[in-house]
């Protein structure tokens, strides 16, 4: 990382603020957390994403960046499909605390990460409970009073809520429970420089194809002149899924031979991480192929700003980009905002046409 050369690529075309944007955020990330967890503690980190969505690589990359700056150690880490309780509190003291992996999964929208979230905390109600910035989004008033049982069960939980509409509805939710506010915490990633990656398209539209999407979008006509590139995060080629594969198997392993992970456990460590680094930089390539990215998904935003490639963001069907675009972001010089598909790729296209993009 060189936070300078990105700065100057910042400056030379009109992003004079960014900078300290970026790092107003993460000081203010890192007082809440140094709030909260002891520096030179020890702590487990669970929830880790195995699936091939770069904005969860992005998170989880950004918790392990504040937590070094911390002095914490992590001493163990699970994905969502293997947390070893006997594994944990093997390498983890009783009474330590227990980070749970931020993102937008507090709900009822995404069931399996919030059944693993409620799973934790029936499990270790003798450890202190950290869930990391999240957004809350239930449908369901069934699914509210499931978690909140679970919630107010466990005698040691705070919750991390990522922007105020969230933090409001979660202590409506959950009344006995610590809610406090916590930006997301992917900007711990800090600025990257791209110049290795030379444009290759006018915009790079990354859209949502799920539940979190909005339906029927096409690309409008505004961009008849203008080449486009639609795409979404995945493993795009033969090449990402093996690599992604053989980064996957010293869980796989442990999955089978829980003894082995006693003494290896660095091992299960380091691919996680090595999977979200490679997660985000294959990420970065695709964002910065444009001359400005157009999308609906949150963290394509926030990484195409740290790499420093123009974005326009549109808001998802769930009303979450807006919402934190305006709670962090708006200050991001190289960052716009529009209500629409439609007026994001207007948008787009004035600033390919009209203004020096290098």
């Amino acid at each position: 990382m060189n936070p300078q050369l990105v700065s100057e690529r910042w400056r030379s075309v009109g992003y004079p603020t960014q900078m300290n944007a970026l790092a107003d955020l993460q000081v203010e990330s890192l007082a809440t957390l140094r709030h909260h967890l002891r520096p030179g503690s020890q702590v487990a980190l669970v929830d880790y994403p195995r699936h091939p969505n770069s904005g969860d690589s992005l998170i989880w990359l950004g918790e392990k960046a504040y937590l070094q700056r911390l002095g914490v150690r992590v001493r163990y880490v699970s994905s969502l499909h293997h947390l070893s309780e006997k594994q944990l509190r093997r390498r983890l003291a009783v009474g330590s605390t227990i980070l749970i992996h931020g993102g937008g999964n507090l709900g009822d929208r995404w069931p399996e990460p919030q059944r693993h979230r409620e799973q934790v905390l029936n499990s270790f109600p003798d450890y202190r409970v950290i869930q990391l910035p999240q957004s809350f989004e239930f449908a369901e008033e069934s699914s509210i009073r499931t978690a909140n049982s679970a919630f107010a069960r466990h005698p040691d939980l705070l919750v991390m809520l990522r922007e105020r509409q969230s933090l409001k509805d979660s202590r409506s939710a959950f009344e006995t429970t610590s809610v406090v506010f916590c930006h997301d915490l992917a900007v711990g990633f800090g600025s990257r420089e791209m110049s290795n990656v030379a444009p290759r398209y006018d915009i790079v539209w990354l859209h949502r194809t799920d539940g979190e999407g909005v339906t029927g979008s096409t690309v409008p006509s505004c961009t008849s002149q203008v080449t486009v590139r639609e795409t979404d995060w995945g493993l795009h080629t033969i090449g990402r899924r093996c690599a992604w594969r053989a980064l996957r198997l010293p869980e796989d392993i442990f999955r089978v031979f829980g003894r082995a992970e006693t003494p290896f456990h660095f091992l299960k460590s380091w691919s996680f991480d090595r999977m979200a680094e490679v997660s985000v930089s294959w990420a970065s390539s695709t964002l910065a192929s444009g001359r400005v990215v157009v999308t609906d998904r949150l963290h394509a935003m926030v990484l195409s700003a740290l790499i420093g490639v123009p974005v326009v963001a549109y808001n998802s069907s769930n009303d979450k980009v807006r919402r934190i675009y305006e709670e962090s972001f708006a200050e991001f010089d190289s960052i716009s905002y529009a209500a629409t598909l439609e007026e994001a790729m207007e948008v787009a296209v004035s600033l390919v046409r009209g203004r020096h993009i290098p």
